[in-house]
């Protein structure tokens, strides 16, 4: 789109038209211009991150996406044991834009000893859990044993059916 500036205003006001089509070729080479001497000037401000920033990867006007692997070590990052905030964001080359930030993640650095606590926590949770299963898994094949021990007249019986019904029916 083209602007028109309202000269009596002084450049206060001015009025949005489309641009001509004789000036097309002009204004995009203009425009390519801009978003390069933009892409530079973010670029320097990327080499020094703002505190608490960290830069993974600097794309540039002709990409539509990054795809940037990382991994994360406290330690060398210097950071203490504490819960932190972690969002990622991205940062378009055309001026004006805001920046657009993922939700938030929570990382919690711990000390060697808390960090084996909380694995000898998770380790309990998901031995109990497999003790759980495994004793309902040793009371189903009880249960089918003494069904296959059964004579079909046995297994026939409305009480019987009825027993088998509302078992399966807790089960699910």
């Amino acid at each position: 789109k083209g602007i028109i500036w309202d000269e009596e205003s002084r450049g206060m006001t001015f009025k949005e038209v489309p641009i001509p089509e004789d000036m097309q070729e002009e204004v995009d080479q203009y425009r390519q211009e801009l978003i390069e001497a933009v892409a530079e000037y973010d670029d320097k401000l990327l080499e020094k991150p703002a505190k608490g920033e960290k830069l993974l990867r600097a794309g540039g006007p002709d990409q539509s996406s990054i795809q940037s692997p990382a991994t994360f070590s406290a330690k060398q990052l210097g950071i203490d044991p504490q819960p932190i905030e972690v969002r990622l964001w991205v940062e378009d080359y055309l001026p004006g834009r805001p920046r657009v930030y993922s939700p938030p993640h929570i990382l919690f650095v711990l000390t060697p000893e808390d960090h084996a606590v909380w694995i000898t926590d998770q380790l309990s949770k998901w031995h109990r859990a497999s003790l759980d299963v495994r004793d309902r898994e040793m009371q189903l094949h009880e249960t089918n044993k003494k069904l296959r021990e059964m004579s079909p007249e046995q297994l026939a019986d409305d009480e019987m059916r009825s027993r088998c019904a509302r078992r399966t029916r807790r089960a699910a």
